[in-house]
């Protein structure tokens, strides 16, 4: 009896013996370790794992560090991961900038699929610590640490639309709307170009005691934008020794080079830095393996590439509006958290418009040179070179406002977000066919209709809901984006006689800046007549989508408004300075007579002068400007005002603070003593 138990026992063992090593080889086929005949291996665990990009090899690269210390922590991974976020925040809170960066590196490291580390933690750098720092240098450096971070993060997490599209959004943010921009901007430049060009003891004599003018030269015409920001914008350094102390004091920047000239091999260990190549013309974006030049020394270029990169995994256009992702479309592509992918597809135009809006800010208009001392005479402390230079841009306004145009008139076709009418009208026809059919108002469809299966079988009936989706859809998202704006209004920027006004407009306010008013009202009237001819070329320009209710003109119209009243300033100036002297001296006047009980003629006949000069009921009315017409008051050919009421009221109120803090500056400005002799017929 024993021995049947033994051998019926034995038996029992040996068959689960047999069947867990034929289970675990079949596994081994199935994990594809082996290769199967034919077109199995296709679906075995390691092909689909790879076709859905789910395996870590697949996700993109791994870190040895990281791995390493995920298999010691075994289940524990995810407490360690929260003390590391816990003491993250005690560092930052306590300023030990250090330690904070150790244990940011080592949090992201133990889950380095989870995007929300990488995420939050790259934003923290980039924005809430450099802002803590007082030396732009550093703020320069947190930023750039926070976008290297998170660009780490993004090579580990292939064909993630959300981390390529941050990376774009950080360097479209702390570049374009921070306070200190130009300084960053700047920094960002050095960044680009090798150490070994940018080193201050080139441009200097061999006794290194003053600027060696001819290498300085070589050295504008080489980086222009560079230069003319640093002397041109808020950084405002004004002597070549100045600039060539810039570059003393900022020598060690990030930068994309190991050394003095040769690139990381690594592009993730560069910065600024740069997607892979992922079009078929290498030239059209920035890649790691690029030199940078002047014309492309710009985060918003880097930005760009980052968003067009983000674009790659998700569904790509197919001339029809975008609409939410069916589950199809979710198991094929890879859709965005956030922002709305209608918004998140129009990323790349909006930034080629930042770069247009930036080199036309910084005067980059057309293919007309620099003039470099153009504002200053020959003998003036601030001028540069005794002879005149002109340097030719490296990047202008004009043809950046060229590629903005056939950027957003591309997204707006392959998107469907513009339809011409007869378009528009068979969409609204077919669509109110299919409300027709369903025995209600095309209004009564709701926002999210579903088709039935007896409906799609039907090609007409398919057809028509299509058209209502289609319907549906254009209008949220012409709700929620600003297409029709960013297209005709870069149409409008890139005409002749738009950048010819703005270009006249610049060199006014260059001379208001640099307080060489007598120059600067002619100007301003010629470009005023440009604006006019503009704004009646370019109605939606103007006034924007009115049919439809849009201020999409409200931006040009402040802008324009601005340099009217800049314009006022200038001429109305010396009244307003002759009308307060002459109210200062009649108070004095007014003043003595009071104290002395004196009527001497002299004094009467200068205060009735004075008076009459004043145009003022008495001493103590507020002085006003004098009464001007602006070139833009009155009404357009048409019968409408150039500008509208509620602009110039927003606009007056927005400037009022600043005005009135310059006007009492002015008030209390010294004067000298007025005597009475000094007033008078």
């Amino acid at each position: 009896m024993a021995n049947t138990f033994q051998k019926a026992a034995f038996n029992r063992k040996l068959t689960y013996s047999v069947l867990i090593v034929a289970i675990f080889v079949v596994t081994l086929f199935g994990r594809g370790k082996f290769t199967l005949p034919g077109d199995l291996n296709k679906y075995t665990v390691k092909s689909q794992a790879d076709r859905w990009k789910l395996s870590s090899d697949s996700r993109g690269g791994s870190e040895l560090s990281g791995k390493a210390i995920q298999l010691v922590l075994t289940g524990s991974q995810g407490l360690v991961t929260c003390i590391l976020w816990l003491k993250a925040n005690d560092y930052q809170r306590n300023q030990e900038w250090n330690k904070l960066e150790v244990v940011v590196d080592s949090a992201t490291k133990l889950q380095p699929y989870f995007l929300t580390p990488w995420l939050f933690q790259s934003w923290n750098l980039a924005y809430n610590v450099s802002v803590t720092m007082t030396r732009m240098n550093d703020m320069y450096f947190y930023i750039a640490r926070g976008i290297s971070l998170l660009a780490e993060g993004e090579s580990i997490n292939e064909n993630s639309p959300d981390l390529r599209y941050n990376i774009g959004l950080y360097l479209q943010n702390k570049f374009t709307v921070s306070d200190k921009v130009n300084t960053l901007r700047c920094l960002y430049q050095l960044s680009c170009i090798p150490p070994d060009e940018r080193k201050a003891d080139l441009l200097l004599t061999p006794d290194r005691k003053a600027v060696n003018m001819q290498a300085f030269l070589e050295f504008c015409n080489k980086h222009p934008q560079l230069v003319r920001r640093l002397r041109e914008s808020t950084v405002a350094l004004s002597q070549p020794a100045d600039i060539v102390n810039f570059l003393k004091e900022n020598v060690k920047v990030p930068t994309r080079y190991r050394d003095g000239m040769n690139l990381e091999v690594s592009g993730y260990n560069q910065f600024p830095v740069l997607p892979p190549q992922f079009l078929n013309d290498e030239a059209e974006e920035l890649t790691p393996k690029r030199e940078i030049q002047d014309r492309d020394a710009d985060a918003l270029v880097a930005a760009r590439a980052w968003y067009r990169y983000s674009m790659v995994p998700v569904p790509p256009p197919n001339n029809r509006p975008v609409h939410l992702a069916t589950e199809e479309e979710k198991a094929k592509y890879r859709i965005p958290k956030s922002p709305m992918l209608v918004i998140f597809l129009q990323a790349a135009p909006r930034s080629q418009t930042y770069i247009a809006e930036r080199l036309q800010k910084e005067g980059w208009i057309d293919n007309d040179p620099w003039k470099v001392d153009e504002f200053r005479d020959i003998g003036e402390p601030e001028r540069w070179f005794t002879q005149d230079v002109a340097i030719p841009p490296s990047m202008t306004s004009q043809e950046a406002w060229e590629k903005a145009f056939r950027m957003w008139d591309e997204h707006g076709k392959g998107r469907g977000l513009f339809y011409d009418k007869a378009t528009m009208a068979n969409l609204v026809s077919r669509a109110r066919e299919f409300a027709q059919h369903r025995g209600k108002a095309i209004e009564e469809l709701g926002q999210q209709t579903e088709a039935t299966p007896e409906e799609l079988a039907d090609p007409i009936l398919r057809d028509r809901f299509e058209a209502y989706e289609d319907l549906r859809n254009f209008r949220l998202n012409a709700s929620v984006t600003n297409f029709k704006s960013f297209l005709f209004c870069s149409e409008a920027e890139m005409d002749r006689d738009t950048l010819e006004a703005r270009k006249i407009f610049f060199k006014a306010e260059q001379y208001k800046k640099m307080a060489k008013t007598s120059k600067a009202p002619a100007l301003y009237v010629k470009a005023f007549e440009l604006w006019k001819k503009v704004f009646l070329k370019n109605p939606y320009f103007h006034r924007g989508d009115e049919e439809a209710g849009g201020n999409e003109g409200d931006k040009q119209q402040e802008e324009v408004l601005e340099y009217e009243i800049n314009y006022l300033d200038i001429i109305t100036g010396p009244y307003l300075s002759k009308r307060r002297e002459a109210v200062l001296a009649l108070n004095d006047i007014m003043n003595g007579l009071g104290a002395a009980g004196t009527r001497d003629p002299l004094q009467v006949l200068g205060s009735v002068y004075l008076m009459n000069e004043a145009k003022l009921v008495s001493v103590s009315d507020r002085i006003e400007p004098l009464p001007q017409p602006g070139p833009l008051d009155g009404d357009d050919p048409n019968g409408r005002p150039w500008i509208s009421p509620y602009i110039r009221e927003r606009v007056k109120q927005r400037l009022a603070p600043t005005r009135q803090a310059a006007a009492q500056a002015a008030q209390s400005a010294p004067r000298p003593t007025p005597t009475t002799s000094s007033v008078g017929p």
